[in-house]
């Protein structure tokens, strides 16, 4: 089933799964953190935020526990909760879960993997929310040079991520011009990107850079 394009259908069966998972499996159990991560992002993705959230936590908290502190999927969920408390403004939780995520992800896979790279785009978007546009474009670039040196293509939805984060950072640092070409040329592998509203995202820092360069009639055009 693809959620993306049923997301009703998509949540129902993840719910169904995790309730029966339960009954077989109990509450403690790697597989029941893998329902809860699903429906999660389905869940958000259908723009029940706060659920979503909550879900997530769920399932990270799970994890730590059935799976310890340092496993790859516990940072893989830390990192996804960090990406969405930041876009609700709770950016000292956030902050507290991208360093873990990261820690745990340089540690086990190692500094040049890009899951690494994933949880450095992360951290841009946070550094962005706090309004540090130089650190922000910093890591958003080493996200993209990991990720290129791991033979990703260019238009990978995760090397967009990082573009589209360095141009928002560009847009911070009022460097106009610099900040378009990074921001339009990600829009359409974001469209691509299993992260909800991923998209949206991009679309919306096109929005925020044209205003601010004073060109409204291209804003209108991603509004």
């Amino acid at each position: 089933l693809d959620m993306r394009q049923d997301l009703g259908g998509a949540e129902r069966a993840y719910r169904e799964s995790l309730a029966i998972n339960r009954q077989l499996l109990g509450d403690e159990h790697p597989t029941i953190a893998t329902n809860l991560n699903n429906l999660a992002f389905t869940v958000y993705a259908r723009g029940n935020h706060a659920e979503g959230i909550d879900l997530l936590r769920q399932a990270l908290e799970m994890r730590r526990r059935v799976l310890g502190p340092e496993h790859p999927a516990v940072a893989g969920n830390a990192t996804s909760l960090a990406y969405w408390l930041v876009d609700e403004g709770a950016l000292d939780q956030a902050s507290r879960l991208v360093e873990e995520g990261l820690a745990i992800r340089t540690k086990v896979l190692g500094p040049d993997h890009p899951q690494v790279a994933g949880t450095l785009t992360v951290k841009a978007s946070l550094r962005l929310a706090q309004r540090r546009y130089e650190d922000a474009r910093q890591l958003a670039v080493e996200a993209r040079s990991i990720l290129l040196a791991a033979d990703l293509p260019d238009d990978s939805w995760q090397v967009a991520a990082a573009k589209a984060t360095e141009g928002a950072a560009l847009t911070g640092l009022r460097r106009y011009a610099d900040a378009e070409p990074l921001l339009t040329s990600s829009l359409p592998s974001l469209a691509g990107s299993p992260i909800p509203g991923l998209e949206q995202k991009g679309r919306s820092r096109l929005v925020d850079l044209y205003v601010a360069w004073g060109e409204p009639a291209k804003a209108e055009r991603y509004r």
